[in-house]
């Protein structure tokens, strides 16, 4: 676009980055993802498949249409997921003119998967990305099942107070009910926002899944002050996670609050 530029890795059909008024506002995705760092509750009902799916993806397809108007252009891409006995991605990408970007993900899981924690997409900025404003269930961090006591408004927040420094690093800064939510730094004038056709889950942090992701046996990030020193700022866009239940201690989440590997996914 005249003041905007989308890359795409044609290896694996992703964006690589995206730059708008000269200024780098991704630098990575949105991103297949699955899994969450598991919260205490999370327990052995998963299926640990989902964890590294996105990690050995494979492009099975990759098409590009301009529009005849050229204002728009359509990149779908299929990818298959062997970590995930062959689950299939689909990502299509409708790019605009003026820069703004529709993205519909279709997930079909394979034969014989089961639980995953989350489905949705990591999208990667700028550490300086900090300020976050959504409009959806607040002002305190939500799940599917942990909502009740919230209400639907705008609030703001930063991606530094959406971080909860429990003993063992664990998912926290969820959203539910997310109609938009926005990402913007006090250095630049570009901010990214993130609508969805129906509502969403999302929220930000300095780490992607897999760099919070700890065991009880992980000696090396056993605790918040051993993680990896921020560099980067991870947005979270998704369908749904699986709610927390109480499995610590009790039964696990309800059977509307799980995300099942055996039907299709949309968003």
């Amino acid at each position: 676009g005249k003041d905007f530029t989308a890359s795409f890795d044609n290896t694996t059909g992703l964006i690589t980055t995206y730059v708008y008024g000269g200024k780098t506002v991704l630098t990575e995705g949105p991103t297949p993802n699955y899994w969450r760092a598991r919260v205490d509750n999370d327990g052995d009902s998963l299926d640990t498949k989902w964890q590294t799916a996105n990690k050995s993806m494979k492009l099975d397809g990759f098409q590009v249409k301009i529009a005849d108007d050229g204002k728009s252009a359509v990149v779908t891409a299929s990818i298959k997921l062997p970590g995930a006995n062959n689950s299939v991605q689909k990502m299509t990408y409708t790019v605009y003119s003026t820069g703004e970007i529709t993205i519909k993900a279709d997930l079909q899981p394979g034969e014989g998967m089961g639980q995953m924690l989350r489905y949705g997409a990591e999208l990667t900025l700028p550490i300086d990305y900090e300020n976050i404003t959504w409009y959806g269930n607040g002002p305190q961090e939500t799940y599917q099942d942990r909502k009740q006591g919230s209400q639907v408004g705008v609030y703001e927040t930063t991606v530094f107070d959406s971080f909860f420094p429990f003993v063992r690093p664990q998912d926290s800064g969820n959203h539910t009910d997310v109609r938009y939510m926005a990402l913007e730094s006090d250095k630049s004038d570009v901010g990214l926002m993130v609508v969805g056709s129906d509502v969403l889950e999302a929220g930000a942090l300095y780490w992607n899944a897999k760099e919070l992701i700890t065991t009880h046996t992980d000696l090396n990030k056993r605790h918040p002050y051993q993680l990896a020193k921020p560099s980067h700022t991870v947005l979270h866009v998704d369908y749904k996670s699986r709610g927390l239940g109480s499995n610590s201690c009790g039964p696990q989440p309800l059977d509307q609050y799980i995300l099942p590997g055996n039907q299709s996914y949309s968003y």
